[in-house]
């Protein structure tokens, strides 16, 4: 019988349908590339997919960083999935992946598809085959620029690209910071599993392979390790193993060794007696191992973990991570190590130069394999991270195609054009606003209702003291006065102390120097505490309260924007509150002008606008009309919040799913000398809002919010009108 050939020639190829993969595939299109996606599994996400179910995480860390979630189009999926999919199910996660991609007309997505071989002449490539076995079809790709998001730098091998696998890329001196043995090792992989309470006992009998109750019993007491039947899914990420082994050629062997443990494991569980677990039952156990690490392709540049610490601001930065230098013991959950050591770290840009390959002109890197050392990928290999790295590829091959040029061959000013681009997309990268130059709503006049005041008025209740909390703002100058509210347990008033500091740097939310300590007397009783902030702050301003059990702390009826509590003994963790506070200051706290500053996030200081819903309104004018192609809105959706695709939590300041500020329905009414263009927007629940005016001449511009998803105000970041068509969503 003749093979059945399909040949396509594309602009973009992608391998990988992992985030990496879909968000540089998504990001390339959209520009107007013709981009071909290949995956090997049946569905979409990679490691976030049914088929894994890793949640995925990023730079907001467990709490490590504050304001410094990945926005873009990995935000996009997140905030439809808190919308569409608050409980987490696993496969509506693959629907929306899925969605996603069958709604882009430029995107041809080839599943089932394992990549097989790869042409490549004078450093370049120029064609992959990938076998369809389902439908025995073999696929000819043929393109300008193609891109490696395997997370095992399939593509780059196949073309006869250099990889490095494991630790031995770390220098001496960090092998030793960082306990890394002198052998091979790496990061091991994980098998998952899900259970569920039954009304009825649920019998377990253990298949023959699985590890014995007896063998549990030692592995654990030999690692001090305890297991527990309340957890589920990624309670288990410490289920490890393969780190000492080489996790592609032994992938079977770690497989047979993690599909033994948790059949194992949950034998422990069930039947050794030491559990509540007669109601439980097995709902899910993954077949597939979560790989944490593997080959890494060689790049232009090889981003290290002293590039993070030292250099966080690189020059050719595209995107940000902020995950802590997170390194795991290579025998995973049979190693008498804890099962990580993790080193928080501050928001740090990652550099298109380690996202480009050293071999191949033409080939991107991003995700796992992209062109990092061990360390630097142990921090930058959570997906949400990975897939901003995949937004930026995509984008920097539209902006390479368009110009005619290769990536490895872009001049720093193209670079800065593409940064610009990302920006306006809503990819953060670390201390860069919005381009003036394609922004005019930066040059226009801009008013709009009264901004909110800093204060929560008097408190809706008192949580204890009974650990140390911090309270976090942005940056307060010299004389301004902060009111808190307090209510002492105590027969007879008692000294107490307040520390007041600075975090030092624009993206940090953590007390870095310490700028002055309040001694103060509580009476018993509700009483306002006033501190009056010492000096202007370099960064923002944190409030340390030690641990008192005779204390505790006004929390406010409603948030306010930009101030968090958390109760933690460094300022780090994800026990958040919202405090109850005023604020005595001659400026405005959320004013207009902030709506065209630039910046669209929290970054030395709010940029934000927040107004009472009731009336509220914005209005952008200028003498001159503007050809604007694209508006585009940022709106606050609690970016302080890590979020968990598998497992969506409600905001803790809010017990809620969507951010109740953000704006849901509203109108745009857009005057200029061609009349006038009326849009109506609802059922918003995206943090980027953006129209396409298609060079429409504007002179005047009116916002109009109706509703929002539960909050009294609503809270705008930026509100940006590009001039530049390369800048639609």
């Amino acid at each position: 019988m003749k093979e059945h050939i399909v040949s396509y020639t594309m602009d973009f190829v992608v391998i990988g349908g992992g985030l990496t993969g879909i968000c540089a595939a998504l990001a390339a299109a959209r520009k107007g590339l013709r981009v071909a996606l290949c995956h090997d599994r049946s569905v979409l996400g990679g490691n976030s997919s049914s088929e894994c179910r890793v949640w995925i995480c990023g730079a907001t860390g467990m709490g490590f960083n504050r304001y410094a979630d990945e926005t873009g189009i990995v935000s996009e999926l997140t905030q439809e999935n808190l919308y569409r999919n608050p409980e987490g199910n696993p496969h509506l996660w693959d629907a929306l992946l899925l969605d996603k991609m069958w709604a882009e007309k430029n995107i041809t997505l080839l599943l089932e598809c394992r990549m097989t071989r790869a042409y490549a002449e004078n450093g370049r490539i120029y064609r992959v085959e990938c076998e369809q076995f389902c439908s025995e079809t073999r696929y000819i790709l043929s393109a300008s620029l193609f891109a490696d998001c395997t997370g095992d730098a399939v593509l780059t091998r196949i073309a006869g690209g250099e990889t490095v696998c494991g630790n031995l890329d770390v220098s001496p001196a960090a092998r030793a910071r960082y306990n890394l043995s002198e052998e091979y090792a790496s990061l091991g992989s994980t098998m998952l599993f899900y259970t569920k309470k039954c009304d009825h006992p649920v019998r377990y009998v253990a298949p023959d392979f699985a590890y014995s109750v007896e063998e549990i019993e030692c592995i654990l007491q030999n690692t001090g390790k305890s297991l527990h039947a309340a957890d589920n899914g990624c309670d288990y990420w410490w289920l490890e193993y393969g780190g000492d082994r080489h996790i592609i050629q032994e992938n079977e062997s770690i497989r047979s060794t993690l599909t033994r443990l948790v059949y194992g494991v949950w034998n422990y569980i069930k039947n050794s007696g030491k559990f509540d677990a007669q109601y439980l039952t097995l709902e899910w156990v993954g077949s597939i191992p979560a790989r944490r690490e593997c080959r890494r392709a060689l790049a232009l540049r090889t981003f290290t973990e002293e590039d993070i610490l030292c250099q966080p601001h690189p020059m050719d930065a595209v995107c940000h991570g902020g995950w802590p230098i997170d390194t795991h013991p290579s025998s995973g959950f049979f190693d008498k190590n804890e099962s990580c050591q993790q080193l928080p770290i501050d928001p740090y840009g990652i550099p298109l130069s380690c996202l480009i390959s050293k071999n191949f002109e033409n080939l991107f890197l991003a995700g796992r394999n992209a062109g990092m050392n061990h360390l630097a990928m142990a921090s930058a290999r959570v997906m949400k991270t990975c897939a901003v790295e995949g937004e930026a590829i995509g984008t920097t091959a539209a902006f390479a195609r368009r110009q005619k040029t290769l990536p490895g061959a872009l001049r720093p000013e193209q670079i800065k054009a593409i940064q610009a681009r990302l920006t306006a997309d809503d990819v953060w990268i670390p201390g860069c606003s919005l381009d003036g130059d394609l922004d005019a709503a930066q040059r226009m006049r801009v008013s709009a209702s009264p901004s909110l005041a800093p204060d929560t008025g008097a408190p809706a209740r008192y949580l204890p003291l009974a650990q140390t909390a911090f309270l976090l703002f942005p940056p307060l100058r010299q004389g301004e006065q902060i009111t808190l509210f307090l209510r002492s347990e105590r027969a007879r008033a008692l000294p107490y102390s307040i520390a007041l500091y600075e975090s030092g740097d624009a993206g940090v939310y953590k007390p870095n120097r310490l700028l002055e300590v309040c001694a103060i007397s509580l009476a018993p009783g509700e009483q306002s505490i006033a501190l009056r902030c010492p000096a202007n702050t370099k960064g923002n301003f944190c409030l340390r309260l030690g641990a008192d059990e005779g204390l505790s702390i006004g929390i406010a009826r409603e948030p306010l924007p930009g101030v968090l509590g958390v109760f933690a003994e460094n300022a780090l963790g994800l026990n958040l509150f919202a405090p109850a506070f005023r604020l005595h200051s001659q400026a405005e706290w959320y004013p207009c002008q902030a709506l065209t500053d630039g910046f669209t996030r929290p970054y030395g200081g709010m940029h934000l606008w927040a107004s009472p819903l009731q009336g509220a309104w914005i209005a952008l004018e200028t003498d001159a009309p503007v050809r604007v192609q694209t508006l585009s809105l940022y709106l606050d959706n609690a970016l302080y919040r890590p979020y968990n695709n598998l497992r969506p939590q409600k905001d803790p300041l809010w017990n809620q799913y969507l951010h109740p500020a953000l704006l849901r329905d509203f109108t745009v009414r857009l005057e200029g000398p061609e009349g006038e263009r009326v849009y109506a927007i609802q059922e918003n629940v995206q943090r980027r809002v953006s129209l396409a005016l298609r060079g429409m001449p504007v002179s005047r511009i009116r916002i109009l919010p109706q509703k929002n998803w539960g909050a009294s105000y609503i809270a705008i970041h930026e509100v940006a009108l590009f001039i530049d068509g390369e800048s639609k969503a």
